[in-house]
């Protein structure tokens, strides 16, 4: 049997391209196996409430509040910030976390309209990305009619796959979340310590003179026993469901 270098080829490309997404696939973060998410009544108003912790420009933690809600509609986002410059931060982080939550939940809100509104008292707020992690699971719970738990607040971005990326100024975000009376602060996975330096200086006599070293210790220090709040670190937006949503999905 004959076979043409142009079957050959087009052989070699599919094998190819069935390994490359087989190994996408593998790299992904794997989330409970939902069945189709589907929203109440057309006339249904869902809403999910929690808050955000954010830096101002002078490095202090803020604690602000964030709504979810989804109303009757044509799969729209609209939203309600008071501070330009937060929303300049935020509009893609907004963008991701419908993205991810339609992902985790299996299904293409087309029928509702996803409204957020946060109400920012302090117009220096920045690093509107940090609050991605959040954003996501409040869109789920909106979506889903399921409580987010009144006593913990999330810090961390999303990543289009799901996966909860670092951010900065995590002690500040954690004493503001700790003077709010919030008891639990989930965080990316590796940055529930942070590590410090502490300089020692020994000297003793040698003769008539004085003789002294120096050396540095580094010392993991873990932000939750310094601060005096349970911090728990998430790697995926499934960690992140299964801490914060007061009922499983």
């Amino acid at each position: 049997m004959n076979i043409k270098s142009s079957e050959v080829l087009g052989l070699l490309v599919l094998v190819l391209a069935i390994g490359i997404a087989s190994g996408y696939s593998m790299a992904q973060p794997q989330f409970a196996q939902l069945a189709p998410f589907q929203a109440d009544g057309a006339g249904t108003i869902s809403e999910a409430h929690t808050s955000l912790v954010a830096v101002d420009k002078a490095g202090h933690g803020v604690v602000t509040g964030l709504d979810v809600k989804t109303v009757p509609g044509s799969g729209r986002i609209l939203v309600d910030i008071d501070s330009l410059i937060f929303f300049v931060d935020t509009q893609q982080s907004i963008q991701t976390a419908r993205e991810v939550a339609e992902d985790y939940l299996n299904t293409n809100v087309t029928d509702r309209d996803i409204v957020y509104t946060i109400k920012i008292e302090n117009s220096s707020i920045v690093g509107g990305e940090s609050a991605g992690g959040a954003l996501t699971v409040a869109t789920i719970a909106a979506l889903t009619g399921k409580p987010l738990r009144g006593d913990t607040v999330m810090t961390g971005t999303v990543n289009q796959d799901g996966t909860i990326g670092k951010i900065g100024g995590l002690e500040e975000k954690a004493r503001a979340a700790k003077e709010a009376g919030y008891s639990v602060l989930l965080v990316p996975a590796g940055q529930g310590a942070q590590t410090t330096v502490e300089k020692m200086r020994t000297c003793e006599r040698v003769g008539r003179s004085t003789v002294c070293t120096v050396a540095f210790k580094q010392n993991n220090v873990s932000i939750g026993e310094d601060i005096g709040i349970t911090v728990v670190e998430v790697a995926n937006i499934q960690d992140v469901v299964d801490h914060f949503l007061s009922e499983g999905i």
